[in-house]
């Protein structure tokens, strides 16, 4: 490889490095005024960044991870990402399914017998595209007020068992945390590890995602972690007290560094050398039985937004919420990482993307 750079390309390069140099202060500057109401006081907030090709545009934390002990938000705090994680989920089963542990149009109870005969049967494919119709675990625990008790996977799949499904598979799209807790539970039984383990070993360590993992253990001591808080009126915040640990339809745990490692997989085909084109995979919309295409892929909403095509995801649970947005286009990253209930993830999601793309 050659070692030396003409002068003539140094005087080309040094103005594009100053405009992208500008580039980043502006959006940083832009970005500081977005989230200003959640530097004032003792307030949750969020971790923001947007990358673009690979380099980072803007990053940077607004408001307290622990308000009880004033500890401010970072872009190396870890939070809890909810159902961002579904695109995790899904790329460790792709892994999997690359490992020949597993197929697409599997029936699940190949997986997973303790499930009933389903007619059409439920297959891999049918829980990506949220297509199973499954009814939705996180909602029977709501109901039955057993949300935060500790719950065994085995009790979930039990629950599911007993439960009817509300259409015939492939028929109706309809979302269901219950597809993405099943994933996980197919990849621990499949694979002989843990959904964390696996994902560890698979996904994160190749990317460097030092600071990522499913959170399994309601014990475990997390460095740098956010707390979570739900709005209790005239300004105060209660922190979350949870012993739910289930992963794959949520249950990540990362930081806003990391995800800016992760996005590399849709940039890069050979990112994950044993399994090519991994991010391209991910971003394929789904069908129904009759040839209709979906707009959920493999753990993320394909859409439109300021004309643009993008693949995002929202998640949402008692304490935290949280926005990821990937545009093919522009190569670009948007990723809002917060620690209240109470923030308007979208519309924070989507005055990012607006400034992102100014």
């Amino acid at each position: 490889m050659k070692r030396w750079i003409t002068a003539g390309v140094i005087a080309f390069m040094v103005p594009l490095y100053a405009a992208h140099a500008a580039e980043a202060v502006s959006l940083q500057s832009r970005l500081d005024r977005v989230f200003r109401p959640w530097t004032k006081g003792n307030v949750p907030g969020c971790a923001v960044g947007v990358t673009e090709n690979g380099r980072w545009l803007a990053r940077r934390g607004f408001g307290l991870a622990n308000i009880e002990r004033r500890v401010p938000i970072e872009p190396n705090t870890v939070f809890y990402a909810a159902s961002v994680s579904k695109q995790f989920t899904a790329a460790a089963m792709l892994r999997l399914i690359d490992q020949g542990k597993a197929a697409l149009d599997d029936d699940i109870r190949r997986h997973v017998p303790e499930l009933p005969a389903y007619s059409p049967p439920i297959t891999i494919r049918n829980l990506m595209h949220h297509t199973s119709g499954l009814p939705d675990f996180l909602g029977l625990l709501v109901r039955a007020g057993t949300l935060h008790d500790a719950h065994s996977p085995d009790e979930i799949v039990g629950m599911l068992a007993n439960q009817r499904t509300t259409f015939p598979a492939g028929r109706v799209f309809a979302y269901s945390n219950s597809n993405y807790f099943l994933l996980g539970e197919i990849v621990r039984r499949a694979s002989g590890d843990s959904l964390r383990n696996f994902a560890r070993v698979t996904l994160f360590e190749p990317l460097g995602m030092t600071d990522t993992r499913f959170f399994d253990d309601a014990a475990e001591v997390v460095p740098r972690y956010a707390i979570g808080y739900t709005g209790e009126g005239r300004g105060t915040y209660q922190a979350v007290k949870t012993l739910y640990t289930q992963v794959g339809a949520g249950g990540l745990l990362t930081t806003i560094h990391d995800m800016g490692k992760w996005v590399r997989i849709f940039e890069d085909p050979d990112a994950i050398a044993q399994s090519p084109r991994l991010g391209q995979r991910l971003l394929e919309r789904g069908a129904l039985l009759d040839g209709s295409a979906i707009d959920y892929a493999f753990g993320l909403v394909r859409e439109q937004e300021h004309g643009l095509d993008l693949a995002s995801h929202l998640g949402s649970f008692p304490g935290f919420t949280s926005s990821f947005s990937w545009i093919p286009s522009k190569r670009m990253g948007i990723f809002v990482l917060c620690n209240s209930s109470e923030m308007p993830i979208q519309a924070i999601g989507s005055n990012m993307l607006r400034e992102s793309i100014r």
